[in-house]
C-alpha cells in the first residue's frame, strides 16, 4: 500500500512499545497526511523530534533531561488521547499504539 503524497511503503501496520525512527525530510503536512486517522505524528530531523498534532488535537509537551520529551495528545472533540515518551538521543518513541510509515521515518500516534 502506498502512502498518498509521499510514495512510501507502509512498513508496520501497528505496534506497541519502543520504535526507532530514521531522520525524515517530511513536512508536518506530509507527516500528517501519512498518518490518516491518527492523533498526530512524530519525525526526527537533525537529531530533534518534531511532533505534529492532527487538526483539533491538543499537544502538551514537557522536556526532561538528556533530550527526553513526554507528550500527551488529546482530541478536543472526543475522549481520544495518547501518551508518548521520546528519547531524542536514541531517536525512539514509546507509546501504546504506534504505526510506522514512510520507510521508518514517520511515527503515527494512535489513541491509547
Amino acid at each position: 500500500m502506498l502512502v498518498k503524497g509521499l510514495g512510501a511503503v507502509v512498513l508496520i501496520a501497528a505496534m506497541s512499545g519502543s520504535t526507532t525512527l530514521r531522520d525524515s525530510h517530511a513536512s508536518f503536512k506530509q507527516a500528517l497526511a501519512a498518518c490518516s486517522g491518527a492523533l498526530g505524528s512524530v519525525t526526527f530531523a537533525l537529531g530533534h523530534a518534531r511532533v505534529a498534532a492532527a487538526p483539533g488535537v491538543d499537544s502538551d509537551e514537557s522536556f526532561g533531561d538528556a533530550g527526553k520529551v513526554n507528550v500527551v495528545l488529546q482530541d478536543g472533540g472526543s475522549s481520544k488521547a495518547a501518551k508518548l515518551s521520546i528519547d531524542q538521543s536514541k531517536r525512539t518513541i514509546s507509546a501504546k499504539n504506534v504505526r510506522v510509515e514512510a520507510h521508518g521515518t514517520i511515527a503515527c500516534i494512535l489513541p491509547d
